[in-house]
């Protein structure tokens, strides 16, 4: 947390909110609040380059991939990959998880990732 100190401070003199939980991760803690946003009349812009996200696009969600400098939204998804935010599926394995593709979605996209917990 030490490390962190800095910009914690910096972000309160800025009065932006800070949302963590113990035992969650950023992605967790994003996707309950974009849930939650959702029934708002709002646009709500998601700045990651975490590709777990395309799953939370929406006609109001889009996600700004600062390292690529470009925004997406779900005809962004679609004319790339091919695929619609409820088909962006993840799988939570460290290898590629036989059960997931044979089984659940073989038609669909997967995207293996390691996911730790805090």
């Amino acid at each position: 947390m030490e490390l962190f100190a800095g910009i914690y401070k910096v972000v309160r003199a800025y009065n932006i909110p800070i949302y963590a939980a113990r035992g969650y991760e950023a992605d967790d803690i994003i996707s309950a609040l974009v849930k939650k946003l959702s029934e708002k009349n709002v646009e709500i812009i998601i700045a990651t380059s975490d590709k777990d996200m395309e799953q939370l696009l929406s006609p109001q969600v889009k996600i700004f991939n600062a390292k690529k400098g470009v925004m997406i939204d779900q005809e962004t998804l679609y004319r790339e990959k091919g695929i619609r935010p409820e088909q962006v599926v993840v799988c939570r394995c460290n290898h590629v998880c036989k059960e997931c593709i044979e089984s659940k979605f073989p038609e669909q996209f997967f995207e293996f990732s390691v996911f730790s917990r805090i």
